[in-house]
């Protein structure tokens, strides 16, 4: 009777290191973290941009309505600008919601990529 296997038998733990996919530095690149920290102020800057051109050229080709006058406000506009301030608005509210987000990750994956490329040269 002593001969048996005992009921439960605790799993071992597996002691050696995980292979992770940042121990090629190829493969550790920092370009992507830069990228994702960068993007969010790249992009709202050029939405600003955009915003300002397409102001100046819908100013310099519409008939603008005489300063004096109370409908100078609400001179229609056409398709095309209102879809351009539709993508524009789009384009710098995501930079705005997600840029943080994007941030934090760039952030954290510049820091591991910067300490897996430390540790493989030292």
């Amino acid at each position: 009777m002593n001969d048996q296997q005992p009921a439960y038998s605790p799993p071992t733990l597996n002691r050696e290191p995980a292979a992770t996919s940042y121990t090629n530095t190829k493969e550790a690149s920092i370009k992507v973290p830069l990228i994702l920290m960068v993007w969010p102020a790249v992009a709202f800057v050029i939405a600003i941009l955009l915003y300002a051109t397409m102001a100046y050229l819908a100013g310099q080709s519409s008939q603008e309505a005489t300063s004096g006058s109370d409908d100078a406000l609400f001179v229609s506009q056409n398709v095309f600008t209102t879809i351009f301030n539709v993508v524009l608005f789009l384009i710098g509210s995501s930079s705005v919601v997600i840029g943080p987000i994007s941030f934090v990750t760039g952030l954290v994956l510049l820091v591991v990529r910067l300490n897996e490329r430390k540790k493989t040269t030292a």
